[in-house]
This record gives C-alpha cells, sequence and structure tokens, in this order.
C-alpha cells in the first residue's frame, strides 16, 4: 500500500472513530436525561428549578457537555454544614452523582467493546465513507 493510500485509509478510519463517539455519547446522554427525569418525579420533585435549563449537547470535537441547575448538584449530598461550622444530616437524593458516575462507566464499556468491523460498516454506510 503506497504512503498515499496508507494516509487516506487512516483519515477514514479517524472520521469513523469520531462519528462512533459521537453516536455513543449522543446515545447515552439520551438515556441518562431519561433516567434523571424518571429519578426526580419518583421521589417528589415538583419544582420547575430542578428541571429547567438541563440538558447535555455533544461538542464537534466529542465532548459532552452537561447544563444543569446548581441547585441540583447538591441533592445527593448527605450533609450540610450550618453558618456556625457544624453538620447537619440531611435528606440525599441520588439524582446527579449516581446517575452520571453509572454513564461514564457505560461510555467507557462501549466504546471499549462496540467499536467492531460491523459497527465501522454501518457507519460507513450511514455516512457515505468508502472503506
Amino acid at each position: 500500500m503506497s504512503l498515499l493510500n496508507n494516509r487516506q485509509s487512516s483519515d477514514r478510519n479517524e472520521i469513523l472513530e469520531k462519528r462512533f463517539i459521537g453516536v455513543i455519547l449522543r446515545e447515552e446522554s439520551a438515556e441518562l436525561n431519561q433516567k434523571q427525569l424518571k429519578l426526580m418525579s419518583s421521589r417528589g420533585f415538583t419544582n420547575p428549578a430542578f428541571f429547567n435549563n438541563r440538558g447535555f449537547n455533544v461538542m464537534d470535537d466529542n465532548k459532552l457537555e452537561y447544563t444543569h441547575p446548581t441547585v441540583l448538584r447538591f441533592i445527593d449530598m448527605k450533609t450540610r454544614a450550618t453558618k456556625d461550622g457544624q453538620r447537619s444530616k440531611k435528606k440525599s437524593y441520588a439524582v446527579h452523582n449516581k446517575p452520571i458516575y453509572g454513564m461514564v462507566n457505560n461510555i467507557l464499556r462501549r466504546l471499549s467493546f462496540e467499536y467492531t468491523d460491523g459497527m465501522k460498516k454501518l457507519l460507513a454506510k450511514n455516512h457515505n465513507i468508502e472503506l
């Protein structure tokens, strides 16, 4: 294989890898969004402040951006520091940290094992890329 053909083939593989990563990130973020909404609804969250301004966005460089209200981030915490420095226990709801870290594990597992020759052919067919 000539150097030119080798470069073209590696460019195609790189394009397919980027497409694959984007697909996985979109699928997992949609699934996490549904899980998180279901968890919040089942635990009695009715305030629209928890549901508004939430979202996932897969950037062009295959980075997943997650936006959420700041108050949602602290729902998982089991203790709270008071103004006088004491720590008090509070009710915690696992709607942020636990689902997020579960999603990260799923993404890593899928990226490790699902990029097969069959997936490459499917991506190439869907995006009109010659292998």
